[in-house]
């Protein structure tokens, strides 16, 4: 039986692996998903040039020999960047749905702080993986053979200003005194001999050639106070680094390598410098292997004076990057600069290809939206039109079935019922022409001319062999097309002011042809003609020629022409100038 604790502690354990598998299972949907493919994407290739960036920027800077610390902290930074990542896609996703100013402040909040404890991290990994912390002289294996100098260590150039410091007597342990040659000429050989401790300057058979690196320079000349023979003077030029220095042995290091351990861990130095309290620090290596080294520091005392200084490497010196946060932070100009930088290029790049990403979705939905109801708009406007043009089409046929009712009253009432028959079979067909053409709205002139004629054969039961008509269509213009029942309100026009009020009627004439992509209709009559303004009637009577004019507007917009002309010696023209259009 289980008591009471294990099973609330199964109980955990379920919920715990329960809460396990549902957040795998969500990542894993995320990661399959198309959105969750271009973001894992994105994440990889974009933390693998950072990683290559950071290495080449800021590793590679500072210790380009360690190749396998340097790729290893490279992609654990990667993989911190990624998991930071997740947590701003979190934070930005939960923004998403807030006001504009307040994602913005705090999606920017974010990034900072994101970006800060990516930086800190990221150092202290640097740190403890790629940066190798001060040795003692216990570590197995390594000798020292070659020995570097750094004046005023830690200041560059132009803080310190150009300042010269003079060293002598580099010696291994505790010596009491300078040494000194007193003046003693000592026998030139053929080959300089390899340089070893002690280093005093003065043997003329021993290489002195000393290598400076950072902005420091560094000659051999007499003892500025006049009694020790030969020291070397180290100048820190004003654009000097602040770790520049002198290197005193060969490429090839000293002829014996430096006998020291941790019982006799010292050397000494003897320094004439400019300025009391400045810190010199003196490195030991292995010329065939830079990572073998050891450094120590200690400050000067005194001013323009010699004072022998005690290097003790039992007591070994913080290198120039370490694990003291404060000497970190000492150069955020450089290292946590550069990093933060760095990562809020990146993020800030990321997650702003995201939101334009996001921006051009919402305004591609935006526009759809506006263009749908452009459309709608449209579509409305041409059902308008449509509603227009058919008010103005039934506008006719009222008026012209007033006239034809009334004729066909005449002939019954006068007995005339073969005519009157006749007459209503045409009206009929022409009725039956103008119904089923409503749904379109432009026919071809040859179509309108044949709805024409009904019309016309009708009119000539009215006025029997007073009204003449005459067509002068030319093929071209009869496949045009025209707005159904364009022709007839202006013939009826035609009939009621120049045929039904002249005694022996009149002639009417129907033309078209095509000029210059427009067709031209024209229908003339030979009565009284009008009293005309600039081609127009001063006040136009009846509906026929407003109504025409009215749905040549709605149809052509500006691409029509309409106008009325008197001709000599009598009569009136109306010419209509339409866009050439075939079926």
């Amino acid at each position: 039986m289980l008591s009471v604790k294990q099973k609330i502690l199964k109980e955990i354990i379920h919920k715990k692996a329960g809460a396990i598998i549902s957040i795998w299972s969500s990542f894993l949907n995320n990661t399959t998903s198309s959105k969750g493919r271009l973001f894992w994407g994105l994440q990889i290739f974009g933390w693998l040039v950072l990683s290559v960036l950071t290495y080449l920027t800021l590793t590679l800077w500072y210790t380009s020999s360690n190749f396998w610390p340097n790729n290893i902290h490279g992609l654990l930074q990667s993989i911190l960047g990624i998991f930071f990542s997740l947590i701003l896609r979190q934070i930005f996703l939960y923004l998403w749905d807030k006001t504009y100013i307040g994602r913005t402040i705090i999606g920017a909040l974010s990034i900072i702080v994101i970006a800060f404890l990516w930086t800190v991290i990221r150092m202290q990994l640097f740190l403890s993986i790629v940066v190798t912390p001060p040795v003692n002289l216990e570590t197995p294996g390594w000798g020292f053979d070659k020995a570097s100098i750094f004046f005023n260590f830690g200041v560059d150039g132009a803080s310190s200003g150009e300042k010269k410091y003079y060293w002598d007597d580099v010696s291994f342990g505790k010596s009491s005194s300078r040494f000194t040659v007193s003046g003693v000429n000592l026998p030139e050989t053929n080959k300089l001999q390899q340089i070893d401790l002690p280093v005093n300057f003065d043997k003329v058979d021993v290489n002195y050639d000393l290598i400076d690196f950072g902005g420091a320079s560094t000659t051999i000349e007499p003892d500025p106070s006049g009694k020790m023979g030969n020291v070397a003077v180290t100048t820190k030029l004003a654009y000097a680094e602040t770790w520049a220095g002198t290197t005193m042995s060969t490429s090839n290091g000293f002829a014996s390598d430096i006998p020291i351990n941790t019982s006799n861990s010292t050397l000494s130095v003897w320094v004439y410098s400019p300025d009391a309290g400045i810190p010199v620090r003196l490195k030991l290596e292995d010329h065939t292997n830079s990572n073998h080294s050891t450094e120590t520091e200690t400050k000067t005392t005194k001013v323009n004076t010699w004072e022998r200084l005690i290097f003790d490497f039992n007591i070994p010196a913080t290198i120039h990057i370490d694990g003291n946060i404060h000497e970190i932070w000492e150069e955020f100009g450089g290292w946590y600069f550069t990093s933060l930088l760095i990562f809020l290029c990146w993020a800030t790049s990321y997650h702003g290809i995201k939101y334009a990403m996001l921006f051009q979705l919402q305004r591609d939905e935006a526009t759809g939206q506006a263009q749908k109801a452009k459309l709608l708009s449209l579509q409305a406007l041409a059902a308008t039109k449509e509603a227009e043009l058919k008010m103005l089409r039934y506008q006719l046929n009222p008026h012209f079935m007033f006239n034809t009712l009334n004729a066909i009253y005449a002939l019954i009432k006068f007995g005339d019922q073969n005519l009157a028959k006749n007459m209503v079979s045409k009206l009929a067909k022409f009725l039956r022409y103008s119904l089923n053409g409503d749904h379109e709205q432009l026919v071809t002139l040859s179509q309108e001319l044949d709805a024409l004629t009904l019309y016309l054969d009708i009119e000539k039961v009215r006025f029997d062999d007073r009204l003449i008509v005459k067509t002068d269509i030319e093929p071209m213009a009869g496949l045009c097309l025209v707005p159904s029942l364009i022709l007839q309100p202006l013939v009826e026009n035609a009939i009621k002011y120049a045929i039904a009020e002249q005694e022996n009627g009149g002639t009417i004439v129907i033309a078209a042809s095509v000029r210059k992509k427009q067709l031209i209709l024209t229908v003339s009559d030979d009565g009284p003609g009008a009293d005309l303004d600039n081609g127009k009637l001063p006040s136009p009577s009846g509906i026929g020629l407003s109504n025409t004019q009215q749905r040549l507007e709605t149809l052509f917009d500006q691409q029509y022409t309409f106008s009325l002309e008197n001709l000599v010696p009598h009569g009136l023209q109306i010419v209509m100038s339409l866009p050439y259009q075939k079926r």
